[in-house]
């Protein structure tokens, strides 16, 4: 189970900006709703932690719901480690 896990951790900027892009072409009526945002630091070294809900319907009808909390990473305004779970 942990080398599923490491596999499909989000590294990188680019990287994450094409699953969102896989994402919204399969399932183009997302909704996210970002429920808290908290933010610690300084502008040299930031934490944000985000915490957010999705919704949609699926292909065969079904609504699906998904809850998640995003960790980003910044130095000087720049996201430097993004991890979504």
């Amino acid at each position: 189970m942990f080398q599923y896990l490491k596999k499909n951790i989000r590294h990188n900027a680019a990287y994450i900006k094409s699953w969102l892009e896989r994402l919204a072409h399969t399932l183009s009526k997302l909704y996210i709703n970002v429920t808290h945002i908290v933010v610690n630091g300084w502008s040299n070294n930031s934490l944000a932690i985000v915490q957010w809900t999705s919704t949609t319907t699926l292909e065969n009808g079904d609504p699906f719901l998904n809850k998640g909390v995003q960790f980003i990473c910044l130095k000087w305004g720049k996201v430097t480690e993004p991890d979504v779970y």
